[in-house]
């Protein structure tokens, strides 16, 4: 990351592990979004859903081919909001290394402490690196 591009001034560590933290909170709200929208759509066709089977057998003519459609596309859209949430499996995970702002490496952490101290003793680039 350069101040100046065209000079080829480079950002001191300290503002590029900033920009580093932000874009990793800016990633996570991201995901939190996405999974509150999966969340939301859940509930709403679970309801559409449950509300629609009794309908469809009193309904006739083209007004039941109508609550089929409508029915197929809540059962589509209940299937995608289930895969938003199931993404981030276990099972599809990748090495990452270690790293002191991933979750998974944070909580092998005994105490805040030691976490606080590993975090002062890393190397300013590897931690930008993880990022």
């Amino acid at each position: 990351m350069y101040r100046e591009k065209h000079a080829r001034e480079r950002l001191d560590l300290g503002n590029r592990l900033a920009v580093g933290f932000n874009m990793m909170g800016f990633s996570q709200g991201m995901v939190q979004f996405a999974d509150s929208k999966a969340a939301g759509l859940l509930l709403i066709d679970s309801v559409l859903l449950t509300g629609m089977v009794p309908a469809l057998s009193s309904a006739g003519g083209s007004a039941r081919w109508l609550l089929w459609a409508a029915f197929g596309a809540c059962a589509m859209a209940l299937m995608e909001a289930f895969r938003v949430m199931l993404s981030r499996r276990d099972s599809v995970r990748e090495d990452r290394g270690k790293s002191l702002a991933y979750f998974a490496n944070v909580a092998k952490f005994r105490t805040a402490t030691s976490y606080l101290e590993a975090f002062r003793e890393s190397d300013g680039e590897r931690v930008l690196e993880t990022l």
